[in-house]
């Protein structure tokens, strides 16, 4: 605050910034400045415009300041917090012409091949765009005398190495001591205090994170399908910080999260579905789920020729799936 006060990001970081050769520390205080401003609610932008050339460098080192590096949880929620405000600010034309580009079309190079197959046989127009998206990298890489290798690009690594840094200190830093939990009174007496509370902030946080870019059509459109893709709602349901006495707050943010994913919106139009499309849009996926059992299980075949209405419920669907072990329940999940 005393910072901020002083103008330090103004008079002293921001006059002496240079992409090339700025330090971590550089970087991360020029971050830090503009969380403040937004706390204070003051325009944040607005220094940076003198030198519109110069910020799209303090982006790029901004989207790369985790490589080759470990930050520390303090340090984290810093760098997510300062994503959030920068997708919140998405008006702001030197922000949003660096920060869509990780919300494009591009990003589905990260999907898994099930998915990223599905998404295009639901969304047939956008096969053309990916052609034509795929032909000018490549022959952008050709220009450059670099082999095409659209896995090492920023904007296809960014959001899903977020999310599993996320999933990684969801599962195993929230709990120092490693403790399991057999029920949820466990959860509420044992491990009360051995929470970590920084890294709660920082779930919470990415749930916002989250919240933040599927609540936006433009980022919404490219990146549900990541998430979906990645299970993030499943995954927190599941952790032990969601029915943790001190999850509450990110437990509330988990279920606003599903609201939003499962929003009902056609992504790519920006029109409400109608009850029937969504109601169809239901039925197509148990039908490819059924579809998959009869091909790949066969003992789920009682399952894959049921109708829909008797696998419709999960307690119904729990039961026709307790035929697997736990291997081929994996190897389905990974069908």
């Amino acid at each position: 605050m005393i910072l901020e006060v002083s103008q330090y990001l103004e008079n002293y970081l921001w006059p002496n910034f240079d992409a090339e050769s700025a330090s971590f520390e550089h970087v991360m205080s020029i971050i830090l400045m503009v969380n403040e401003k937004f706390r204070e609610n003051v325009a944040a932008w607005i220094c940076f415009y003198d030198r519109k050339d110069i910020f799209r460098g303090f982006l790029e080192r901004v989207l790369r300041l985790k490589e080759g590096r470990e930050l520390t949880i303090a340090e984290k929620t810093n760098y997510l917090v300062f994503m959030i405000n920068a997708f919140q600010s998405l008006e702001d034309e030197i922000v949003s012409e660096t920060v869509l580009r990780l919300a494009s079309l591009q990003s589905w190079h990260s999907l898994s091949y099930g998915r990223f197959q599905m998404e295009l046989c639901l969304n047939p127009d956008l096969i053309k765009k990916w052609k034509r998206m795929i032909k000018r990298e490549s022959k952008e890489a050709v220009k450059e005398g670099e082999s095409f290798d659209p896995s090492s690009s920023i904007e296809v690594n960014f959001l899903r190495n977020l999310i599993e840094e996320f999933l990684e200190v969801l599962d195993h830093k929230v709990f120092p001591q490693n403790h399991l939990f057999n029920d949820e009174d466990d959860v509420q007496a044992d491990g009360f205090e051995q929470v970590d509370d920084a890294c709660v902030l920082y779930c919470e946080r990415f749930m916002e994170f989250l919240i933040d870019l599927l609540s936006q059509l433009p980022t919404r459109r490219y990146l549900r399908p990541l998430v979906a893709d990645v299970a993030v709602v499943a995954k927190c349901h599941l952790s032990t910080l969601y029915r943790h006495e001190k999850g509450k707050l990110f437990a509330q943010l988990v279920d606003l999260l599903q609201f939003y994913e499962s929003f009902e919106i056609n992504d790519h139009v920006g029109t409400q579905l109608t009850d029937d499309e969504v109601l169809q849009s239901h039925y197509d996926r148990f039908q490819s789920f059924q579809l998959l059992a009869f091909k790949k299980i066969p003992k789920l075949r009682e399952l894959a020729l049921a109708n829909i209405g008797s696998i419709n419920k999960r307690a119904d669907l729990s039961k026709r799936l307790s035929v697997l072990s736990p291997q081929e329940l994996q190897d389905l999940v990974c069908c």
